[in-house]
């Protein structure tokens, strides 16, 4: 009886020290430096800017990004415009980016979940 007592006893001691010392080590970990894992959707938003990205500048005149919205699955194309901006270019450049979105959906098989929007917002910007 004491073994069988010994050989339940000695595991749950050595998982309940496990648990403490890592709830321990948890707490000197700054937190941007605590794991996390990005959703689907978060991690196509980071691949989408990472290769589609637009930046503001003088000759396109807009800045194109992508924001992942979560509770809604889906993915938001922002673009930010301002008065010199040729709208048909900068029109062209959203299809461009909603085809885009959709053939990484369609690789991954997303298609039946995710969502495109796009935001369009007049930028108060002057050239310096």
């Amino acid at each position: 009886m004491k073994s069988k007592l010994v050989i339940v006893i000695i595991p749950a001691f050595l998982i309940i020290s496990a648990l403490t010392i890592h709830a321990q080590r948890d707490k000197f970990i700054p937190e941007g430096m605590k794991p996390y894992t990005p959703t689907r959707l978060e991690w196509l938003a980071v691949e989408l800017n990472a290769t589609n990205r637009t930046d503001l500048n003088d000759l396109e005149g807009y800045t194109l990004s992508f924001i992942a919205l979560e509770k809604e699955n889906t993915i938001l194309i922002y673009v930010g415009y301002t008065q010199q901006t040729n709208r048909q270019t900068m029109n062209i450049a959203i299809n461009n980016a909603r085809k885009i979105i959709e053939i990484y959906a369609k690789s991954r098989n997303w298609e039946s979940w995710i969502k495109i929007r796009e935001k369009t917002e007049l930028l108060d910007y002057t050239r310096k």
